[in-house]
């Protein structure tokens, strides 16, 4: 493999130390996966360095009492900054190449290859070390905050499919005037303990008044998550509520969506909605592609991360 040579300055040290990596395997990061992680040796050890959500991180973690950290990750996404979870794993000489010659096995498969190799990153990446979190800004461009306002002021109903945080994409919403203060939001979320029928009994689902329904419809706002999707796709009825729930608001936000779900709200849209809506969807990188592909008119916006 290729080998990196990272330089360390110590605490209360003035020289800097020099520590070689051998790259060994690489686990690609996908949007399914939501991580990514690299086989190295360093001397006669061996390390699986590993970054992603923090979600599917926590949830591989050696200790599962990460009260710390998940504080730091609340803080961080109640400021509306994205973030990623650092961990590592220790192997053995024999654990690692026992490993190593699965993974080239898999990677020289003329078919399903791109499962096995998959497979190959979950046999290896759990029992991790959790080391810290980053966070970073995603900046908007300017104009958006106004545009947006706009677009929801010529009655246009708004919703923002992402893989972020809950707390992150509540505060996009706000800073990009997708949300307002003045909004009544509901929040669907198994972890908070809401579900379809408290929101539908609050905002009166049922109600046949139109005329008050168009003015009262411009002040709701709805967040659900993508765990929370997927129970309401598992069954009919919870698919009809839903229905009423989502058409009884101007804007909805899904966050911890993977890419397929995306494309499933945009065909929900489609197939249920009566009379039935012109769907747009608008994506900047790959993970869009599906979402962009089952509307009916489909933009994608060509940047750094769209090109990757």
């Amino acid at each position: 493999g290729s080998d990196l040579t990272v330089s360390v300055l110590p605490a209360a040290s003035q020289k800097s130390q020099d520590s070689t990596y051998t790259v060994l395997a690489t686990n690609e990061f996908n949007s399914a996966r939501k991580r990514m992680s690299v086989l190295v040796k360093r001397g006669s050890d061996y390390l699986l360095l590993v970054k992603g959500a923090d979600n599917v991180m926590l949830e591989r973690a050696a200790q599962r009492n990460q009260a710390t950290l998940e504080a730091h990750l609340k803080e961080f996404s109640e400021e509306g900054l994205r973030t990623l979870v650092i961990g590592y794993r220790s192997l053995s000489a024999d654990e690692a190449n026992s490993w190593l010659a699965r993974y080239q096995e898999a990677q020289k498969a003329t078919s399903d290859r791109d499962e096995k190799l998959a497979n190959m990153a979950e046999m290896v990446e759990k029992s991790l070390e959790l080391v810290g979190a980053t966070a970073i800004e995603d900046k908007l461009q300017d104009g958006v905050p106004e545009t947006i306002e706009l677009i929801r002021k010529a009655g246009i109903k708004l919703w923002v499919l992402t893989g972020d945080k809950l707390e992150t994409a509540k505060n996009i919403g706000f800073s990009t005037k997708v949300l307002t203060t003045d909004m009544d939001i509901q929040i669907l979320d198994d972890e908070l303990g809401t579900d379809l029928d408290s929101v539908e009994a609050s905002w009166d689902c049922h109600s046949d008044d139109e005329e008050e329904e168009e003015e009262v419809l411009r002040g709701r706002g709805l967040l659900v998550t993508g765990k929370m999707l997927s129970d309401i796709w598992s069954t009919d009825y919870k698919k009809k509520q839903f229905q009423r729930v989502s058409t009884s608001c101007s804007v909805l936000i899904a966050c911890r969506v993977s890419p397929l779900q995306k494309a499933e709200l945009v065909e929900f849209i489609r197939k249920n909605v009566e009379p039935s809506p012109v769907t747009l969807a608008i994506g900047d990188g790959a993970n869009d592609v599906p979402m962009i592909q089952a509307a009916q008119v489909g933009i994608g916006i060509a940047g750094r991360e769209g090109r990757q």
